[in-house]
């Protein structure tokens, strides 16, 4: 990512924001979601233990620390070198069974890869195809990650750009067309439509477990 951002930055283009849960897909991730700060969750914590447990992670920079799962004050103990002032996204944690990871592009979902839990639990295909257009300012490529939780929900987990996200699975040529996508996106140039005539049936979800 960091490469990028600075490739960016030399040609005077302005660096993407996504937010790892936009808020238009917050009713997607189906729990309590709020934002804070460093500081403000610190001062709570000191004196409270969470039940169920808070998952906490950076709101803007999202590389700044890796998300944690904070039932008491010494779970933030890796966020001790941050100032106060740091902005977070709080959310209640869920038992998760399974984690998949869909891989969008032109608004049309190319595959759905597992990463995590069990690999016979799918998530329900509806559920990923409306969070699509309810995502209103999204790119041209990304992915959205879901879980299937214990009670059989799908619930989304995370967004991430195009141009910086990990391949669980998906053919390389397709990956390669969606970072080239997002690429030409963010140098402000026209969509030469690669990968157009590799895609999948547009009424297909590929699942790849």
């Amino acid at each position: 990512m960091g490469t990028v951002l600075l490739a960016l930055q030399r040609a005077g283009r302005t660096a993407p924001q996504i937010d790892d849960l936009p808020r238009d897909l917050w009713p997607y991730a189906a729990r309590r979601i709020w934002e804070s700060t460093l500081g403000e969750f610190r001062s709570v914590a000191t004196n409270s233990e969470f039940q169920p447990a808070i998952h906490i992670k950076p709101l803007i920079h999202q590389k700044m620390f890796t998300g944690l799962v904070v039932s008491k004050f010494s779970n933030l103990i890796p966020t001790a070198h941050l100032d106060d002032d740091v902005q977070i996204l709080c959310q209640e944690t869920l038992c998760f069974e399974s984690e998949w990871r869909s891989y969008i592009l032109r608004d049309r979902i190319l595959q759905v890869c597992y990463y995590k839990g069990n690999p016979l639990l799918f998530p329900d295909p509806s559920i990923m195809q409306k969070a699509i257009p309810a995502f209103k300012d999204r790119p041209i490529a990304f992915s959205l990650d879901w879980a299937v939780t214990t009670s059989g929900a799908t619930v989304l987990v995370e967004v991430n750009d195009g141009f910086s996200l990990g391949n669980y699975g998906l053919p390389g040529h397709l990956y390669t067309a969606m970072v080239e996508a997002r690429w030409r996106q963010m140098m402000g140039l026209m969509d030469n439509l690669v990968g157009e005539t590799l895609l999948p049936n547009a009424n297909e979800i590929q699942q790849r477990a």
